[in-house]
């Protein structure tokens, strides 16, 4: 050491070390990891387990000496069984973490108050024997072995006799130590309770009486555990000081654990720490009190003959009491500082002079000073790799070093500058014995700020770089950088405000990044050396400006690419490139504002785009950047750079290339561009060109030719070529050992054989690794074997297999493979097990410290074993083997067992299905390519370790790619005082309900592995959320656009020519207001109900004849017919910025231009966001070639930038084109540049562009229509803007003549987003013009204006659908000039005022008070009274008078005519493989209605196929149900009826495969079969014999026989148990049920195995409504009844249909008898009110009837019973009272009702029922006091409101408009939903509409069965937890939703139903089309003639009379 203590210590060690390091740390870890792992995964699994194990089984740790550790476990505290069995349990778990194979040996001891046993003795043969060697791998053994101790009956209860146990561990200790060579001993003991004399104990084995056998200290370690139930701890804080003496005071040793969760999962939290202890090698002697400060500055070279005469200065102050036997021969040399306490065996042979290499095992207290920042080591890639590396460090020095509070501060500096010396370690690599040539690796470290550039070290530098390079020197040069901050700034830098100006970042002054990179390209081409690669690596404080950045780029980025000065083309070949990791920290850049990928494209240029490459974050933090900073270093210099050219080309190359080409291009590009063009011509062009260039060259040139051609061609190539090239080896892998298995069993033809042999061959070409041509390593074992074996033939085996492995070695045997057959032409039996084993049997002794795979190539899936088997026999062993499995399935042939390819056989797998390859087409070349491409990176990648010590429970999604191989003995100097142990093994029970509606833009790095496969690229924007459930199956093939407001539903079908002479006495009532002036002299026989006023002038030549049946109103505009069921579990992890949406389909001929404004003072983001949403427009519309597109810049605006002629575009010959070149229309599109400045857009001129580049083509290209876009984000002045106007807006329409003379309109579309403030206010587009501005283009026309809040795509994607709609829609050839946008629904009362001059000379004496001016000759004598306001242009002729309020989203286009009552459940989602019995007991003892009765038969068959699917599994000929079901039903008493059994051969089983081919419509049968016992149990008799008092454990017993009769344990099943309960058990008795059937239901064996076989029950309480909680069977709650059935999981497992008890109505039915009606009529009104009593009225509600006309009666007051209820309403039918229609007072009677306290429910419904308006039979219309209608009294409204109560109108013969708009306005919704029309009186369907608006209240008396059905499903299909799985969750949710919401999203679907629906909704919409006829009638009648009369009056009477006669005389 050169620097040893000057106080050595005062008591060495006994035994110094042989052997200590050279190199010790120079400030240990206090608790350094025992075997950190060199090679962790790479690539962690990012799909984890769905089940975790409860306790996974650990890793042991590494223990490199002789150790024997003995458990003690403590029996006398009283444990329950379960504690008991989770402590053992727990306990294995610490045994198999530290031993796994021979050593360390291991022992049990068990003690209680009495006894002490070896359970397990230091030699047990079984596991410590010297037979067992050191690879016999016995740790699942030994943790079964613990699990399974005795813990049947309770642990006793005693005072533990602990002495008794260790001094039997010594005496084990001792019967088996050898005294020659002593082994290190460890005690470990586990107390769940304290010793009576604690002190005694410690005063006999603790303190200073430690355990020594032969010579040996014995380490004692403790487990103070707080049981789960039973605490024996007298308090908490003694779990931490309990037998504490025992381990030294040392607290690494002392493991208290609180009851925090199960005790097996409080125990396997300290693992890690308990293998850190155990596996530490104990200090044989460690000194007593090591000094805590020791001399940081020791005598190099202490003398080592000190002077033989005494000092000259003797002391002052000698001894007072010198000794009287002095030595006769006093030492020579005596120490100058004796010890204080000298030890007591002090080492016979002292060393002279210190040690230079101390001890491997430092002390356990070290300084209390530790660095601050340890010294990293280098990365894996550079120590493994023997690759020569030069690295130059570039660092900023500006900046302040703020925080992100903005603050300086010291700590952000010391924190950069230590960053940065790890950095250069990591980089860098000690290398000791290496004396000759260069460092294997070179960092020079430049500095830069504003002022200069300065070079501390570079790559010649002879202390740091050359050899050889010395622990030391590394640590020398970390410390030169690390303290660069102490000799940079002044003292008062970080305090004082003076040095800002000077230091802080300004992009008026930028720091010197580019004079920087020009020093290290001068310094990287002086230290050029061939072979050796070049890395840059950048640490910035201050962040560029954009023109400085662009200033870098365009100098440096093809130098970075190739390394080559003033770059030609093909440079990048010469491997001299240079990688560049660039890092950016603090808040002085500022960098990552919001968080550390805000930053990550900074100077992508210089990284060469990878972002990898780029970390920045908004502050210095170390621990960040360990985590990111350190990975974008690693990734750029570790990993070994892609050579050039590549030999594997990527697969899946960017679909997003560089959005910003060459920023100089040529003014007058070639025809033909070299793709990779000289950044810089050659200066020196040949003298001398040839005088022979070929005449012609070749059409498509190598684009990289040879640099050096080869002078000797070949003048005999070989005529048959390779049939496939070889594969080229990945060159990443650790040494593996890899089998190939190839399935000869599927009858392949020798085509598919030979195809299949050539891609099994180059699979193993990819696989196998070379060695090089001078390899004379011989006899070696290469970096990889690769073995092949068909079935169990072995074709190439692993001995055979060593180095040197040449090119032709590998040729060989892959002809070898290529000759193979594949077996038989017909399918062989298949055996996946057999082939698993001849795979295992390949890996020999050899194979143990490799990595190991097996490749499976099957074409036919296993017949001979039952997947369960094939799981349980290998799944855990390969696992804990740490073999992975990669499936490929070859046109697989399934089966019932393995149906589906892609999962055969995921569990091998480690059930990641990323592992499972399927190849569809054999013959597929392409496929074949892709998969086998895909096959070579899993299997080259690195396996995760099986099974991982400790699996984090949330992985990094971006772990390091090269962690440290010598990972940091000197930890932070403050470390947490209680870091986790491991990672929270329950993650957040409450995950957030509302996921952000706008995840990062930049995509992570960890994307999702089973996104959908086939997302919709244009979903619509706003599908209908509720469209109709039942629409018409035949509409009228052409409908009018405008169909009449108001038409008679029965016109006359032969009208009389002559009008009769005497007016008919029964006049129509609702005359026209406003007739025809005008008709027509000779009517069509058939007119047109509303004809168009102005018809097209070009109908169709061809209309269709097949129109559809009922178009929706805005369709999707191309839904997919088929979408994908499968998406895709692999999505790209580069997704482009923006996607590409799909175009619509365009059923006629069309071209769009483009007009966009692109100098609005942008940005370079603005501009590049601006552009990418305005390419985002364009390929919503444009898929193909057509439409044609075009795009003009409005600040250029004479001339395209693309034409609607250009031929790579728009060439409509070649359709499909595009497809080929839409990227190179994005390129072009989003590479423009945007002006900075703000330039108002000459849109006048771009616009006339258009039209003459429209006209011009219309010439050759007649008929197609042309449409214009402008695109604006700024604003022209309003005088332009006016101008535009008057020119095209304000009816001037754009139209254009084309070739054939047709005269075209030009639409045009405004598109305005909304700009960020710019210098010119008076140009920026805001959310305030941004909607109106140019809407004068569009005539108005509110679809043609869209605008977006922001220029990012984001915003434009809001209004995508919207332009996709306006755009893709044809437009009319001869639109209205200027439509009404809100036509009037009221036209004109005033008829003519030019009546006849002549009027007749016999008047009617009584004429109709406002007679028609052109009455109809024959009008219907029965006119509809209220027509629908919008009616089907083709109405059925049967209209349902009732449709549903509430219709499915996806209706069946082809319903069935008589449907199911309720549709058939799907099955469980994972029902395939899971094998389990279920039985359904059902109660049969307690009284309901017959209804009842039957509605749970049906539920319970429902739930039934919610449950079981139709798999099977086949065992020898009898194929079995997956799930077999058993139905019991058991009553009050005697045995339960076994209805169906387990065991049923015709339900459960049958004979293969017959059983499997009709299993569905057994299934259909068992169905029916359990609705049809209604007929049994539901009979009036069957009924009334029931007693309550259910039998239900004589249903469990019955239950539980099924499950014995059955085998349903040894055959692998799950047990399930559903029960329908209606009654419960008598609360005296439940605890007995409780008690005898709790434990049997959750272990039916009481032992270790019971656990595993347990039966889940789940309990649905169906209680009858008559059923209150005072009768004597009634269950109480019914959401937690017998809830110890069910371990207590009530919300999990207890399903009630049980509602809210409080869930009750008040009902108010007022009857209409006014005279308007008939008596018929009105017994039909109280008809249906009797129907609303039966159906919708429930049985707790209240309910009130009362009928009115002029006065309110009284029919049903609210303290009827039901029967007399109907009683009376029967009664009233013949009391029928003819009056007025007093519907104020009947509204009134219904409030008081209201207001009685006998209505007592919490919600209220008033039903009312009328025809007629409120009559009034005084009525005095001059008295505003005297009206009939209660909207009249807004007091009487009040009173309504304060009842809370909700109004249904019945109104019979009533328009809804009427009654809405005139009659009873303020009584009806604002969406009319509360109004019911019935049409003369047919109330047949009206009470289900009724029930559908007081559906919210039957919903919350019972839970929806749909509802329940999922809920149990979820119960039962959720597979259980094994205890442990096989393969342990990384991160499981904490608490997964077993019920899922019940209200639907407000946010439906984007991805519409692929088959819209053919019949819209019945009821119209309350939100009509937002697109009216462009050209409706100016005042279309409300109800026309169907025949107006052929000779009108001419002259009616100019004064009729205005008091008509209301019965006109028979004879006038």
């Amino acid at each position: 050491t050169r620097d040893p203590t000057a106080d050595p210590t005062k008591d060495p060690t006994a035994d110094p070390t042989a052997d200590p390091t050279k190199d010790p740390t120079s400030d240990p870890t206090r608790d350094p990891t025992a075997d950190p792992t060199a090679d962790p995964t790479r690539d962690p699994t990012t799909d984890p387990t769905f089940n975790p194990t409860l306790s996974p089984i650990h890793e042991q740790c590494y223990i490199g000496y002789e150790l024997d550790v003995l458990f003690l476990v403590d029996k006398s505290c009283g444990l329950a069984s379960q504690e008991c069995q989770n402590q053992m349990e727990g306990i294995s778990e610490l045994a198999g973490s530290i031993k796994r194979y021979g050593t360390p040996r291991f022992g049990l001891i068990n003690f209680d108050a009495n006894d002490s046993t070896v359970s397990i003795e230091l030699e047990d043969s079984r596991f410590n024997a010297p037979a067992v060697s050191a690879t016999d791998d016995i740790q699942i053994s030994l943790v079964r072995e613990l699990r399974n101790q005795d813990c049947t009956s309770a642990w006793i209860s005693g005072s533990p006799n602990l002495e008794d146990a260790i001094e039997l561990a010594i005496s084990e200790f001792t019967r088996v130590d050898d005294v020659a060579s002593p082994k290190h001993k460890k005690l470990v003991i586990f107390s769940n309770c304290e010793v009576a004399d604690e002190t005694s104990l410690c005063n006999t084995y603790g303190n200073t009486n430690r355990i020594m056998i032969n010579g040996q200290e014995v380490e004692i370690t403790i487990y103070n555990i707080e049981a789960e139930f039973s605490s024996n701890f007298p308090d908490v804080s003694s779990l931490s000081t309990y037998l504490q003496c025992l381990t030294d005071n040392d607290s690494g040793r002392m493991f208290p654990i609180r009851n925090v969760d199960t005790t097996t999962l409080d125990l396997q939290n300290t693992y890690e720490e308990f293998q850190d202890e155990i596996c530490e090698q104990p200090t044989k002697d460690p000194t007593a009190d090591p000094t805590i400060d020791p001399t940081r500055d020791p005598t190099a070279d202490p003398t080592r003959d000190p002077t033989a005469d005494p000092t000259a200065d003797p002391t002052k102050d000698p001894t007072s009491d010198p000794t009287r036997d002095p030595t006769a021969d006093p030492t020579a040399d005596p120490t100058r500082d004796p010890t204080a306490d000298p030890t007591a065996d002090p080492t016979k042979d002292p060393t002279a002079d210190p040690t230079t290499d101390p001890t491997t095992d430092p002390t356990v207290s070290p300084t209390v000073i530790p660095t601050i920042s340890p010294t990293t080591a280098i990365c894996e890639g550079l120590n493994d790799d023997p690759r020569e590396v030069d690295v130059v460090i570039l660092a900023d020095t500006d900046g302040r070093y703020r925080n992100r509070n903005d603050e300086t501060r010291d700590n952000q500096c010391y924190n950069y500058f230590d960053m940065i010396a790890d950095a250069m370690t990591k980089v860098k690599k000690e290398e000791p014995g290496n004396t000759t040539g260069l460092p294997l690796s070179r960092a020079a470290y430049f500095e830069f700020n504003r002022q200069s550039i300065v070079s501390l070290v570079g790559l010649e530098n002879a202390e740091y770089n050359t050899l050889p390079v010395t622990g030391p020197s590394l640590i020398d040069y970390s410390n030169l950088i690390t303290h660069r901050c102490d000799d940079l700034y002044p003292a008062d830098f970080f305090e004082s405000t003076s040095y800002d100006d000077a230091f802080n970042c300004s992009d008026d002054d930028p720091t010197k990044l580019y004079d920087a990179l020009v020093a290290a390209r001068i310094h990287l081409e002086a230290e050029f050396v061939e072979g050796r690669d070049r890395y840059i690596v950048i640490f910035m404080n201050c962040k560029l400006p954009q023109a400085e950045q662009d200033r870098i780029c365009d100098e440096f980025a093809d130098y970075i690419r190739t390394g080559v000065i003033d770059a030609q083309r093909g440079d990048n070949a010469l491997d001299r490139g240079i990688n560049v990791a660039i890092i950016g920290m603090g808040g002085d850049g500022p960098f990552g504002a919001n968080g550390q990928d805000t930053d990550n494209d900074y100077l992508s240029c210089l990284a060469e785009y990878d972002s990898d490459r780029i970390w920045t974050h908004e502050t210095r933090d170390p621990e960040q950047f360990n985590e990111g900073g350190i990975s974008a270093i690693t990734g750029a210099i570790c990993e070994i750079p892609t050579p050039a050219p590549t030999t594997d080309p990527t697969i899946d190359p960017t679909a997003d290339p560089t959005a910003d080409p060459t920023r100089d291009p040529t003014a007058d590009p070639t025809a033909d561009p070299t793709r990779d063009p000289t950044a810089d011509p050659t200066r020196d062009p040949t003298s001398d060109p040839t005088t022979d260039p070929t005449a012609d060259p070749t059409a498509d040139p190598t684009k990289d030719p040879t640099a050096d051609p080869t002078a000797d061609p070949t003048t005999d190539p070989t005529a048959p070529p390779t049939k496939s090239p070889l594969v080229e080896p990945c060159t990443y892998m650790n040494p593996t050992d890899v089998v190939i298995v190839v399935d000869t069993s599927g009858g392949l033809d020798d085509e598919k054989c030979g195809v299949q042999m050539e891609y099994v061959g180059e699979l193993f070409s990819g696989l196998k690794d070379r060695t090089s041509d001078d390899d004379t390593s011989g006899d070696l074992l290469p970096q990889v074997r690769v073995s092949v074996i068909e079935q169990s033939y072995n074709v190439i085996g692993f001995s055979a297999q060593t180095t040197p492995v040449t090119q032709s070695d590998v040729i060989d045997s892959v002809n070898v493979i290529r000759d193979r057959a594949c077996g038989p032409d017909t399918p062989q039996s298949t055996s996946l097990s057999q082939q698993l084993d001849a795979a295992l049997d390949q890996f020999d002794a050899s194979s143990d410290d490799r990595d190991k795979k097996i490749i499976i190539v099957s074409n036919k899936v296993d017949n001979a074993n039952l997947p369960s088997q094939i799981e349980n026999d290998y799944a855990l062993e390969l696992r804990v083997r740490g073999i992975d499995v990669i499936m490929v399935n070859n046109e697989l042939q399934t089966s019932g067992n393995y149906p589906v390819a892609s999962e055969y056989f995921l569990p091998i797998t480690n059930f990641d299905p990323s592992r499972i390859f399927v190849v569809n087409n054999i013959l597929d070349d392409a496929e074949q390519q892709q998969v086998l491409s895909d096959i070579i990176t899993e299997a080259c990648s690195d396996p995760t370790p099986s099974p991982t010590t400790d699996p984090t429970a949330d992985p990094t999604a971006d772990p390091t790619r090269d962690p440290t191989a010598d990972p940091t003995r000197d930890p932070t100097a403050d470390p947490t005082a209680d870091p986790t142990k491991d990672p929270t093994a329950d993650p957040t029970s409450d995950p957030t309900a509302d996921p952000t509606a706008d995840p990062t833009a930049d995509p992570t790095s960890d994307p999702t592995s089973d996104p959908t496969a086939d997302p919709t690229r244009d979903p619509t924007a706003d599908p209908t959320a509720d469209p109709t459930a039942d629409p018409t199956a035949d509409p009228t093939a052409d409908p009018t656009k405008d169909p009449t407001a108001d038409p008679t539903a029965d016109p006359t079908a032969d009208p009389t020519k002559d009008p009769t002479a005497d007016p008919t006495a029964d006049p129509t009532k609702d005359p026209t207001a406003d007739p025809t002036r005008d008709p027509t002299a000779d009517p069509t026989a058939d007119p047109t109900r509303d004809p168009t006023a102005d018809p097209t002038a070009d109908p169709t030549a061809d209309p269709t004849a097949d129109p559809t049946a009922d178009p929706t109103r805005d369709p999707t505009a191309d839904p997919t017919k088929d979408p994908t069921r499968d998406p895709t579990t692999d999505p790209t992890f580069n997704p482009t910025q923006s996607p590409i949406h799909e175009a619509c389909y365009i059923g006629y001929e069309l071209d769009v231009i483009f007009i966009v404004d692109q100098q609005c003072g942008f940005s370079g983001d603005q501009c590049h966001h601006y552009l990418d949403g305005v390419f985002e427009l364009i390929t919503s519309i444009k898929e193909f070639s057509s439409p044609r597109v075009g795009y003009i810049d409005a600040t250029s605006p004479s001339a395209f930038l693309i034409e609607i002629t250009n031929s790579e575009y728009n060439n409509v010959a070649a359709n499909n084109k595009f497809l080929t070149t839409v990227d190179d229309m994005q390129a072009q599109v989003r590479g423009q540049a945007c002006g900075a400045t703000v330039q108002r857009p000459d849109l006048q001129t771009a616009i006339t562009t258009a039209i003459d580049a429209m006209t011009t083509d219309l010439q050759s290209t007649p008929g197609r229509h042309k449409k214009l876009v402008i695109v604006s984000s700024c604003a022209v002045d309003t005088s332009t803007e006016n101008a535009l106007c008057s020119a095209y807006g304000d009816g001037q329409e754009i139209e254009i003549t084309d070739g054939d003379g047709n005269i075209l309109e030009v639409e045009v579309t405004v598109v305005n987003m909304v700009n960020a403030p710019n210098t010119d206010a008076s140009v920026q587009l805001t959310s305030a013009n941004a909607p109106s501005y140019l809407s004068c283009l569009t005539e108005n026309d509110p679809t043609r204006i869209l605008s977006t809040t922001d220029l990012d795509p984001d915003s434009v994607a809001t209004v995508a659908a919207d332009f996709w709609n306006e755009i893709c829609e044809q437009p009319t050839k001869d639109p209205t000039a200027d439509p009404t946008i809100d036509p009037t629904r009221d036209p004109t009362t005033d008829p003519t005022r030019d009546p006849t001059a002549d009027p007749t000379t016999d008047p009617t004496r009584d004429p109709t008070a406002d007679p028609t001016i052109d009455p109809t000759a024959d009008p219907t004598a029965d006119p509809t009274r209220d027509p629908t306001t919008d009616p089907t242009a083709d109405p059925t002729a049967d209209p349902t008078t009732d449709p549903t309020r509430d219709p499915t989203t996806d209706p069946t286009t082809d319903p069935t005519y008589n449907p199911t009552r309720s549709p058939t459940q799907d099955t469980c989602w994972e029902a395939e493989d899971m094998l389990f019995d279920i039985v359904i007991a059902v109660d049969a003892s307690c009284y309901m209605t017959q209804e009842e009765c039957r509605e749970q038969q049906w539920l319970v068959a429902e739930t039934m196929t919610g449950i079981r699917s139709t798999f099977t599994s086949i065992v020898g000929s009898v194929e079995y149900a997956e799930q077999r079901v058993a139905y019991i039903e058991f009553g009050s008493d005697g045995s339960p009826t076994v209805v169906v059994a387990l065991t049923d051969a015709y339900y459960n089983h049958g004979v293969a495969p017959t059983f499997g081919s009709q299993l569905s419509d057994i299934n259909h049968d068992l169905y029916d079969l359990i609705v049809a016992r209604a007929d049994t149990l539901c009979t009036p008799a069957a009924l009334a014999a029931r007693a309550g008092n259910p039998n239900l454990s004589g249903a469990l017993d019955a239950a539980f026989a099924q499950f014995g009769s059955g085998n349903t344990v040894a055959d692998g099943r799950d047990s399930e148990i559903v029960i329908f309960s209606n009654c419960g058990v008598p609360e005296n008795e439940r605890d007995d049920l409780c008690a005898t059937y709790e434990d049997a239901i959750r272990n039916p064996t009481g032992d270790k195995q019971g656990r595993h076989i347990g039966r889940n029950v789940v309990m649905v309480n169906n209680p009858p409504n008559s059923q209150s909680s005072s009768d004597e069977y009634s269950m109480g709650d019914s959401t937690s009844y017998l809830s110890c059935l069910v371990e207590y999981d009530d919300d999990g497992r207890i399903f009630t249909t049980d509602g809210d008890p409080n869930c009750r109505y008040n009902y108010v039915l007022l009857v209409d008898q006014s005279g308007s009606m008939t008596q018929q009529d009105f017994e039909a009104s109280i008809d249906f009110a009797i129907e609303i009593l039966d159906d919708v009225v429930g049985d707790d509600d209240n309910v009130a009837v009362k009928s009115f006309s002029t006065d309110v009666e009284s029919i049903v007051t609210w303290q009827s019973t039901r029967d007399e209820a109907r009683a009376n309403l029967i009664a009233e039918r013949s009391d029928f009272d003819l009056g007025c229609t007093e519907t104020n007072e009947a509204m009134d009677a219904a409030i008081a009702a209201l207001n009685d306290p006998a209505a007592n429910a919490a919600n209220s419904y008033i039903i009312l029922i009328t025809d007629g308006a409120p009559f009034e039979c005084n009525h005095d219309k001059n008295d505003s006091t005297s009206n009939p209608n209660p909207c009249s009294y807004p007091a009487s409204m009040d009173a309504l409101e304060a009842t809370g109560a909700r109004v249904l109108l019945v109104t019979v013969g009533r328009d809804i408009d009427e009654v809405g708009d005139f009659l009873m306005s303020c009584l009806v919704d604002a969406d009319r939903d509360n109004l019911i029309f019935v049409d003369n009186f047919d109330f047949s369907n009206t009470v289900s509409q009724v029930q559908d608006d007081t559906n919210s209240g039957r919903a919350c008396r019972h839970m929806p069965v749909i509802e329940l059905i999922i809920k149990v499903q979820n119960a039962i299909c959720t597979e259980p937890t094994p205890a442990p799985t096989t393969d342990p969750t990384i991160d499981p949710t904490a608490d997964p939703t077993r019920d899922p919401t019940r209200d639907p999203t407000a946010d439906p679907t984007k991805d519409p139903t692929a088959d819209p629906t053919a019949d819209p909704t019945a009821d119209p919409t309350s939100d009509p089309t937002k697109d009216p006829t462009r050209d409706p009638t100016a005042d279309p009648t409300k109800d026309p003639t169907a025949d107006p009369t052929a000779d009108p009056t001419r002259d009616p009477t100019a004064d009729p009379t205005k008091d008509p006669t209301r019965d006109p005389t028979a004879d006038p």
